[in-house]
């Protein structure tokens, strides 16, 4: 019975029919396979990143307009390309341009970077506060956030 339902080329029925029934039973199969890969895409619970939290700040204070040194400590579990968003929160949020890297290979590893402290940032207590936003699939991006400890900011 069940064999009869799916053979499109079933002889006990006219040319057009059996068209119509490929047609029809192609169409039901593919949107099955499209339904079952966006639910997939959709809900999958990636893990690209995950970092350990603060992130330690090396240079305590520093003046507006030099480098401040922070280490993070991180596991990459993807080759994909990351976005990288970062923001100085003393209360008042001020963001710097994002760009996109593809960071190292995939591992857990200790890191340290540094950051332009913009000149016009006024003094005052801050902390980074940094997003990962990777693509993992056609319809979804994954956000990872991790924030710093305090440092200080001090125009010279």
């Amino acid at each position: 019975m069940m064999r009869k339902l799916f053979n499109c080329f079933n002889s006990e029925h006219n040319k057009s029919f059996k068209i119509f029934a490929c047609i029809s039973y192609s169409t039901i199969m593919l949107a099955f396979i499209v339904l079952g890969t966006y639910f997939y895409w959709s809900f999958y619970p990636y893990n690209p990143l995950v970092v350990e939290e603060p992130i330690e700040i090396v240079t305590h204070e520093v003046n507006a307009g030099e480098y401040a040194t922070y280490r993070i400590t991180y596991c990459k579990n993807t080759d994909l390309p990351v976005t990288i968003s970062r923001r100085f929160v003393d209360g008042l949020v001020y963001t710097i341009p994002e760009f996109t890297t593809y960071l190292n290979d995939k591992g857990c590893r200790t890191q340290d970077i540094f950051i332009e402290i913009p000149e016009k940032l006024p003094a005052g207590e801050y902390s980074l506060s940094t997003d990962f936003i990777y693509q993992v699939n056609p319809i979804r991006k994954i956000k990872v956030n991790a924030e710093s400890e305090k440092f200080t900011v001090i125009k010279y």
